[in-house]
């Protein structure tokens, strides 16, 4: 499934290519490693690289119609990265990126894996944002 010779470049021009109209996606204007830089240390966490990529080319956005939404950093009114619409039910050891469905993007802090959750169950791991991308893509154009 997961394609690790794609860049995080090429998974955002695919989703920029991708104009059906429910599938189509909004992308925010894109964050500077200065404010992800304030932002890790604000909220003192560690943002794994391959999200800083993410966000280095959009600081957030809506993907799928808004089937998926990646949050940003300090891109109000839109969630920041944390944001925990299940009222505390993650793990603080997960660090939650965004949502497809009902589902919460996360990364694990311990094992630096990146996964979904969902009602205490965890989705397999994945190494990279890169291949949560790839999953969400296959997911949602087959």
């Amino acid at each position: 499934m997961a394609n690790q010779s794609k860049s995080i470049q090429e998974y955002f021009n695919q989703l920029k290519e991708i104009d059906e109209d429910f599938k189509r996606s909004e992308f925010f204007p894109s964050a500077t490693d200065e404010q992800i830089n304030n932002f890790e240390k604000e909220h003192n966490i560690q943002i794994p690289e391959s999200y800083k990529q993410w966000l280095r080319l959009s600081n957030g956005g809506y993907l799928f119609g808004g089937y998926v939404h990646l949050y940003g950093i300090d891109n109000h009114p839109q969630p920041s990265i944390g944001n925990d619409f299940s009222a505390g039910k993650v793990p603080k050891e997960y660090q939650i990126l965004g949502y497809m469905e009902s589902e919460h993007i996360c990364f694990n802090k311990e094992n630096k894996k990146f996964f979904f959750y969902e009602y205490s169950k965890q989705s397999a791991d994945f190494d990279d944002f890169n291949a949560i991308l790839d999953y969400i893509i296959d997911i949602c154009t087959n």
